[in-house]
């Protein structure tokens, strides 16, 4: 029986190294099951995130995610966020939902209303109260009985000293008087309505001023009987009467109203020589009771 032989002519050289085997690694078997050989420090998959596998990314706010056919992958797609003018940052965060040419408006209206309100509160922190003095009567009093009321009518001169860089207003002045030791009750006063002072300047203001005493109100029936002596119907020699008055100018500053009460006293002449048909007051004591004259604190009565 013939042998045949593969023979290959290698040119007379030794044959090639037969090929490498390659054998992989062999790993070694678990019980996935939970048994003895479980390795109890095998670690699980990473789960898979919309940003990859096992990968945190920065939370992300302006984007949006875009799928890319029916089974196709998902993308996300990073925005730039809208550029926002100086002007929207500072006052239109409220207003977003307006278009930007509202919010421009109601900006520029809010920035005129706080510049408005700043300068209103600076002047209103710098004014200072125009002093208010009495200088006396403007020309003669007057008097006269309605019924059993003596009315006596003066015109005070005053003058307001304003020292504040802006003029002022007076909407009215409104004076009340009271008799010394009777302040529980007005006998008078005055009111004076839209009076312009100016800046920096002392200006002055007649205020017509009255006295109204009723002989048959057992509240004024002292007061009365008190002016007849001081007045030299009963007698005495007239030495006038002394007023104390409040007045209470109203003042409006660039739409602030400021009401101060100033608070003094004024000597009045009272004398039948320079008040025509002051006679005629003595009418009235015959209204005032016996037991009102004696307890007066002067001595009029004598």
């Amino acid at each position: 029986m013939a042998s045949y032989y593969n023979h290959h002519d290698y040119g007379g050289g030794a044959p090639p190294p037969p090929p490498q085997h390659y054998q992989e690694p062999s790993y070694p078997m678990y019980d996935m099951g939970g048994g003895a050989g479980y390795r109890d420090n095998a670690t699980s998959p990473a789960a898979a995130t919309d940003d990859g596998y096992g990968v945190k990314r920065a939370s992300r706010q302006n984007g949006q995610y875009q799928h890319l056919g029916d089974g196709g992958p998902v993308l996300y797609v990073e925005q730039q966020p809208e550029r926002r003018s100086c002007l929207d940052k500072l006052c239109c965060g409220c207003c977003t939902c307006f278009p930007r040419w509202a919010r421009w408006i109601c900006c520029i209206l809010f920035l005129i209303i706080v510049a408005i309100a700043i300068v209103i509160g600076v002047l209103a922190a710098l004014f200072k109260t125009p002093e208010i003095n009495f200088n006396g009567l403007q020309g003669d009093p007057s008097f006269n009985l309605t019924g059993t009321t003596a009315n006596f009518n003066f015109n005070l001169n005053i003058t307001v000293n304003n020292p504040n860089v802006l003029g002022v207003t007076f909407e009215n002045i409104q004076a009340k008087a009271y008799y010394p030791g009777h302040h529980e009750k007005s006998i008078g006063g005055g009111i004076l309505d839209n009076v312009e002072i100016a800046k920096q300047e002392i200006t002055t203001i007649i205020f017509p001023f009255t006295i109204s005493v009723d002989a048959t109100d057992q509240d004024t029936q002292a007061i009365l009987f008190d002016i007849m002596g001081k007045c030299g119907v009963l007698g005495a020699e007239a030495t006038g009467i002394t007023i104390d008055y409040d007045v209470v100018p109203t003042l409006n500053i660039i739409g602030i109203k400021i009401s101060p009460t100033i608070s003094n006293n004024a000597n009045l002449p009272c004398d039948s020589s320079d008040i025509p048909n002051l006679g005629a007051l003595g009418d009235l004591q015959s209204l005032i009771p016996s037991d009102v004259m004696k307890n007066l604190p002067t001595n009029i009565a004598d």
